[in-house]
């Protein structure tokens, strides 16, 4: 029997929305919300341009909102992670609130402290349940 496991998901990018895809139909129970230091949803970034020449960010979405509520994601914009604690299973945001996890995935484009030192790759992971 598959559980409800908690996933978050450092980032908004294409990485982490495959990564929810592929764990939610793997695990239709999970519960997974992108924590992202962005103001947008999830848009391809060589599209960027066409924002730059004068189209509305939605207009280069690739999924909607909609799409994210019938999967089941919670998006948290503007709320940017300062420090996962990989013991403690805790997300730490800009806002000094506290998010707990079973599992959580991201991707470093900045420095992201962690407890777990070992941590030396772009992407990080931990759980046993997947």
């Amino acid at each position: 029997m598959l559980s409800s496991l908690n996933v978050v998901i450092v980032g908004n990018g294409v990485a982490g929305v495959t990564a929810a895809r592929i764990i939610k139909e793997k695990n239709p129970k999970a519960r997974i919300s992108f924590y992202t230091d962005e103001s947008h949803q999830y848009y391809p970034r060589p599209r960027v341009y066409e924002v730059l020449s004068e189209a509305k960010p939605q207009n280069i979405y690739i999924l909607s909102e909609e799409w994210y509520r019938k999967k089941g994601f919670t998006v948290q914009l503007t709320k940017k992670a300062v420090n996962i604690n990989t013991e403690r299973k805790e997300l730490l945001l800009d806002d000094h609130s506290r998010v707990k996890y079973e599992t959580s995935l991201g991707k470093r484009r900045t420095p992201l402290c962690s407890s777990n030192k070992r941590q030396a790759h772009s992407y990080y992971a931990q759980s046993e349940t997947l």
